[in-house]
Protein backbone atom coordinates (compact mmCIF):
# COMPACT_ATOMS: atom_id res chain seq x y z
CA UNK A 1 0.00 0.00 0.00
CA UNK A 2 2.88 2.32 0.75
CA UNK A 3 4.19 1.84 -2.78
CA UNK A 4 0.81 2.86 -4.18
CA UNK A 5 0.98 6.30 -2.56
CA UNK A 6 4.64 6.75 -3.42
CA UNK A 7 3.89 6.13 -7.09
CA UNK A 8 1.19 8.86 -7.17
CA UNK A 9 2.16 12.44 -7.78
CA UNK A 10 1.14 15.22 -5.38
CA UNK A 11 -2.02 16.36 -7.23
CA UNK A 12 -3.28 12.79 -7.34
CA UNK A 13 -2.61 12.39 -3.58
CA UNK A 14 -4.59 15.58 -2.90
CA UNK A 15 -7.39 14.40 -5.18
CA UNK A 16 -7.56 11.03 -3.45
CA UNK A 17 -7.57 12.66 0.01
CA UNK A 18 -10.29 15.09 -1.12
CA UNK A 19 -12.37 12.16 -2.40
CA UNK A 20 -12.02 10.32 0.91
CA UNK A 21 -13.08 13.43 2.86
CA UNK A 22 -16.08 14.04 0.57
CA UNK A 23 -17.14 10.38 0.89
CA UNK A 24 -16.87 10.57 4.68
CA UNK A 25 -18.95 13.76 4.71
CA UNK A 26 -21.59 12.13 2.51
CA UNK A 27 -21.83 9.14 4.85
CA UNK A 28 -22.08 11.41 7.91
CA UNK A 29 -24.79 13.45 6.17
CA UNK A 30 -26.86 10.35 5.44
CA UNK A 31 -26.50 9.10 9.01
CA UNK A 32 -27.46 12.53 10.37
CA UNK A 33 -30.54 12.79 8.17
CA UNK A 34 -31.61 9.31 9.20
CA UNK A 35 -31.17 10.22 12.87
CA UNK A 36 -33.16 13.43 12.50
CA UNK A 37 -36.01 11.58 10.79
CA UNK A 38 -36.07 9.05 13.60
CA UNK A 39 -36.07 11.83 16.21
CA UNK A 40 -38.94 13.57 14.42
CA UNK A 41 -40.99 10.36 14.32
CA UNK A 42 -40.35 9.81 18.04
CA UNK A 43 -41.41 13.38 18.80
CA UNK A 44 -44.65 12.97 16.84
CA UNK A 45 -45.42 9.79 18.79
CA UNK A 46 -44.56 11.50 22.08
CA UNK A 47 -46.84 14.43 21.25
CA UNK A 48 -49.70 12.08 20.44
CA UNK A 49 -49.25 10.20 23.71
CA UNK A 50 -48.96 13.44 25.68
CA UNK A 51 -52.21 14.74 24.20
CA UNK A 52 -53.92 11.46 25.03
CA UNK A 53 -52.60 11.57 28.60
CA UNK A 54 -53.85 15.14 28.99
CA UNK A 55 -57.30 14.17 27.71
CA UNK A 56 -57.34 11.19 30.08
CA UNK A 57 -56.50 13.44 32.99
CA UNK A 58 -59.37 15.74 32.14
CA UNK A 59 -61.76 12.78 31.91
CA UNK A 60 -60.55 11.46 35.24
CA UNK A 61 -60.94 14.86 36.91
CA UNK A 62 -64.51 15.16 35.66
CA UNK A 63 -65.35 11.62 36.79
CA UNK A 64 -64.06 12.45 40.28
CA UNK A 65 -66.03 15.70 40.27
CA UNK A 66 -69.15 13.80 39.21
CA UNK A 67 -68.63 11.34 42.06
CA UNK A 68 -68.28 14.20 44.56
CA UNK A 69 -71.58 15.69 43.38
CA UNK A 70 -73.19 12.22 43.52
CA UNK A 71 -71.99 11.87 47.12
CA UNK A 72 -73.62 15.21 47.89
CA UNK A 73 -76.86 13.92 46.37
CA UNK A 74 -76.76 10.89 48.66
CA UNK A 75 -76.01 13.02 51.73
CA UNK A 76 -78.29 15.98 50.98
CA UNK A 77 -80.40 15.59 47.81
CA UNK A 78 -80.92 19.13 46.61
CA UNK A 79 -81.71 20.45 43.15
CA UNK A 80 -78.26 22.02 42.95
CA UNK A 81 -76.41 18.79 43.74
CA UNK A 82 -78.45 16.83 41.18
CA UNK A 83 -77.77 19.53 38.60
CA UNK A 84 -74.07 19.35 39.47
CA UNK A 85 -74.03 15.60 38.82
CA UNK A 86 -75.77 16.02 35.49
CA UNK A 87 -73.49 18.86 34.34
CA UNK A 88 -70.26 17.09 35.34
CA UNK A 89 -71.39 13.82 33.79
CA UNK A 90 -72.33 15.58 30.55
CA UNK A 91 -68.94 17.30 30.51
CA UNK A 92 -67.30 13.92 31.13
CA UNK A 93 -69.10 12.44 28.12
CA UNK A 94 -67.87 15.33 25.95
CA UNK A 95 -64.31 14.84 27.20
CA UNK A 96 -64.48 11.09 26.57
CA UNK A 97 -65.52 11.86 22.99
CA UNK A 98 -62.51 14.18 22.64
CA UNK A 99 -60.23 11.51 24.08
CA UNK A 100 -61.62 8.99 21.59
CA UNK A 101 -60.77 11.35 18.75
CA UNK A 102 -57.15 11.51 19.97
CA UNK A 103 -56.83 7.76 20.56
CA UNK A 104 -54.72 5.82 18.10
CA UNK A 105 -54.89 2.38 19.72
CA UNK A 106 -58.03 0.30 19.10
CA UNK A 107 -57.90 -1.34 22.55
CA UNK A 108 -57.76 2.10 24.11
CA UNK A 109 -60.77 3.19 22.04
CA UNK A 110 -62.75 0.19 23.31
CA UNK A 111 -61.90 1.16 26.89
CA UNK A 112 -63.06 4.71 26.25
CA UNK A 113 -66.27 3.40 24.71
CA UNK A 114 -66.96 1.37 27.85
CA UNK A 115 -66.33 4.48 29.97
CA UNK A 116 -68.69 6.42 27.72
CA UNK A 117 -71.42 3.82 28.19
CA UNK A 118 -70.90 3.68 31.96
CA UNK A 119 -71.18 7.46 32.33
CA UNK A 120 -74.23 7.55 30.05
CA UNK A 121 -75.85 4.85 32.18
CA UNK A 122 -74.94 6.82 35.30
CA UNK A 123 -76.62 9.93 33.89
CA UNK A 124 -79.83 8.01 33.29
CA UNK A 125 -80.09 7.23 37.01
CA UNK A 126 -80.18 10.95 37.82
Amino acid sequence: MKNFFENLNIPMNFGLAFGVVITALAVMTLVSISGLNLAFDNFVEYRSLARQANADGRVQANIISTRVYAKEVVIDPTEQSVLGVQERAAATIDLIAEAQALATDTVYRVLLESQFEAVAEFIETY
